[in-house]
């Protein structure tokens, strides 16, 4: 078989990087999730430098400050500012390897091609590295929620709550009361909150991703059982099964399960939860400039001084023509340009 396709312009940098691209999503529920209005939840830019540069306001915001023409008037500093920082993206590569011995005897069904079976091969082992990169993304974003900047191997660069001299919103949830409206009590906290603190940013709703721990706490909770005792609504706590999202008291409820794990230098595997068991956090829907991942351009000559995009693929072909190597590259940062707008919801004791 032959080994030599590096000019072919099928597995060039950035032929590779649209196909594995292309590959349907399979996890993700920030990555994936919409706006009221069908936009994208988080959204996403692509940059041509490696660092983003940012004013942190007063206001516990954070303003993206764009780039500009070189010998153009220089964008004055507004009265507010608090600082001004450059941030690293940072990149998160992985790669595989394919042996010409897993060709030996082998061909593509109902084909002599051999080209067919390596292109098989090939997309297989793409579509798991893009599986894992893109999971790493969504992991990078629930911390984030956070505050949390995090490097690879999952140590924290800074938190942005940090850095605007704020502590994160926490809302604690009564969910043990016997008496009272405690769900419409911390709803109310939540709304007030974020209609005070919007500074005209566009919210349309709030929603409220459970550890499964805090959602268990929530359906068992008398008052709100006894809200559903004679409704005739499509979701019936009393009935139905909670685990698909819910509108209760002007909040979207979801179940998140989410988790990752990642390797220590000592080979041992450490796993993380999104979401804290027994918490849970609260983020708002319909907004344009809070969550932000900014793409940078992978190290490649091909990619030099090119706008960023969410993954790049290459191929080359090992000593010898022994195998192909592949690797994957994402240089990102994940950021909350709005933070005091995500709130921390605990359960009282």
């Amino acid at each position: 078989m032959n080994l030599d396709f590096i000019r072919d312009p099928r597995y060039g940098v950035l032929s590779l990087s649209e196909t594995i691209i292309n590959f349907p999503n399979r996890f993700g529920t920030l990555s994936t999730m919409s706006n009221p209005d069908g936009t994208p939840l988080w959204g996403e830019e692509g940059i041509n430098q490696t660092t983003v540069l940012v004013d942190i306001k007063n206001r516990g915001q954070i303003n993206i400050i764009p780039p500009s023409p070189r010998g153009a008037p220089v964008p004055k500093q507004t009265a507010d500012s608090r600082d001004l920082r450059a941030f690293p993206t940072f990149r998160h590569a992985l790669g595989d390897d394919i042996l010409a011995d897993s060709f030996q005897n082998v061909r593509a069904l109902g084909s002599t091609n051999d080209l067919d079976a390596f292109e098989m091969r090939l997309y297989e082992r793409m579509d798991d590295l893009n599986i894992k990169q893109w999971q790493t993304t969504e992991y990078l974003r629930w911390a984030a929620l956070r505050g949390d900047v995090l490097m690879p191997g999952g140590s924290v660069l800074y938190n942005v709550y940090d850095l605007t001299g704020e502590t994160q919103k926490t809302v604690q949830w009564d969910l043990n009361a016997t008496g009272g409206d405690p769900i419409q009590d911390a709803a109310d906290e939540i709304l007030d909150y974020a209609q005070l603190n919007a500074f005209g940013e566009p919210i349309t709703g709030y929603a409220v991703f459970c550890s499964p721990g805090f959602h268990s706490a929530l359906r068992k909770n008398d008052e709100f059982r006894t809200a559903f005792k004679y409704f005739a609504g499509q979701i019936n706590p009393n009935r139905e099964s909670l685990r698909r999202p819910f509108e209760f008291k002007d909040l979207w409820f979801f179940r998140e399960l989410g988790r990752a794990s990642y390797m220590n230098q000592d080979g041992t595997r450490t796993q993380s939860l999104f979401i804290p068991d027994n918490e849970a956090i609260a983020i708002p829907l319909g907004t344009r400039q809070t969550f932000r991942t900014y793409y940078a351009p992978a190290d490649y000559i091909e990619t030099v001084n090119t706008i960023g995009q969410r993954l790049y693929a290459k191929t080359d072909v090992m000593k010898f023509n022994r195998g192909i190597e592949i690797e994957t590259i994402s240089q990102q940062l994940n950021m909350v340009l709005k933070p005091r707008l995500v709130i921390r919801c605990t359960i009282k004791p």
